[in-house]
């Protein structure tokens, strides 16, 4: 593959001994039952091979073998395709957070990182069962995102990382099938399927007890990354630390979240709630959203407000009647 992108020339064909170029003959074959894959061996109850050439897209590529569940096959490694993929660092497979894999269809991203570090490119695949029990493997979009701030050495990467890639891109690519297409693509794709019942349950566990902190600033737009979840409901925010100048101080009382009297009830996709910061004789509030983007929560602060009030707990507070009766709406930092 490597050879063909910096190969010297390209060659004429010959189809008879007096032709000058290059050409074939006396092939031997073999009628093979397996589908598209080689290299198929099995080890107890793994099984592993390798895609020759690149994966396709609908309806995609071939597994020789069958399988019960989607998620029972693995993605282990590939080589980078097309042609704007060159001199790349890989970042490898990881399970796609944006959707949920299921029996049927299971999906991954593949990522790779140009030397410098700063432009990471991904490539979203979907492995599908069929009716009959094989299994088949398509490529289903691709993407850029810039970071001017990664560390080139840091090659971590793992779905909650391609998930803000994501949700973060800066535009989105075609797929390469072959590598004189633009765009990305990935070729020589190695998998293993696992059988074990406890090994799929794993690959789709969704919603389990997770705790976390945001470092740094929450941030607007689309937010903070914070969790991979079904419904934002199930997200709880406890504490933060004050930020901005002047407005909030280290040294101010409660802060805490509360959830947000003054705004409609949490849904699935949102919820709302206030940060509260008080230093008498002033109670200061920042709004906090949080909002399901395909398939994780995200955290924005949207807006502020401040009340009089001397507070040093949420004891007696009524945050709705202290919005209703704000004296400032304050900018957000």
């Amino acid at each position: 593959h490597e050879m063909y992108a910096r190969k010297q020339t390209t060659l004429s064909v010959a189809v008879n001994d007096w032709t000058n170029g290059v050409g074939v003959k006396d092939i031997r074959f073999k009628l093979d039952p397996s589908i598209v894959s080689s290299s198929v061996s099995k080890d107890g109850n793994m099984s592993t091979g390798i895609i020759p050439g690149y994966v396709g897209k609908d309806p995609g590529v071939g597994l020789s073998i069958s399988v019960q569940d989607a998620r029972e096959v693995r993605l282990d490694s590939a080589g980078i395709g097309g042609p704007g993929a060159r001199n790349e660092v890989i970042l490898g497979f990881v399970r796609d957070a944006t959707l949920t894999s299921t029996r049927h269809e299971a999906f991954w991203v593949y990522g790779f990182r140009n030397v410098n570090g700063r432009y990471n490119r991904c490539v979203k695949l979907s492995v599908t069962l069929l009716p009959d029990g094989m299994a088949r493997v398509k490529v289903r979009g691709a993407w850029d995102y810039t970071n001017t701030s990664w560390v080139s050495g840091d090659l971590y990467f793992d779905s909650m990382i391609a998930h803000e890639m994501w949700t973060r891109r800066s535009r989105t690519m075609h797929n390469a099938v072959k590598i004189t297409d633009s765009g990305y693509g990935v070729h020589s794709v190695q998998w293993t399927i696992l059988k074990d019942d406890a090994g799929v349950s794993a690959f789709d566990q969704q919603d389990k007890d997770d705790s976390g902190t945001i470092h740094g600033y929450a941030l607007t737009g689309l937010g903070s990354l914070l969790v991979l979840t079904t419904d934002v409901r199930k997200v709880l925010l406890l504490s933060a630390a004050p930020g901005g100048r002047y407005q909030m101080l280290s040294s101010d009382h409660v802060k805490t979240f509360v959830p947000d009297p003054t705004m409609p009830a949490a849904t699935k996709e949102a919820s709302h709630w206030l940060f509260v910061s008080s230093r008498p004789p002033h109670v200061r509030f920042a709004r906090v959203t949080v909002q399901l983007i395909d398939g994780a929560a995200y955290a924005r602060i949207t807006a502020g407000f401040r009340s009089a009030g001397s507070f040093t707990s949420l004891d007696d507070m009524d945050v709705h009647e202290m919005y209703a009766r704000k004296q400032a709406t304050l900018s957000v930092a």
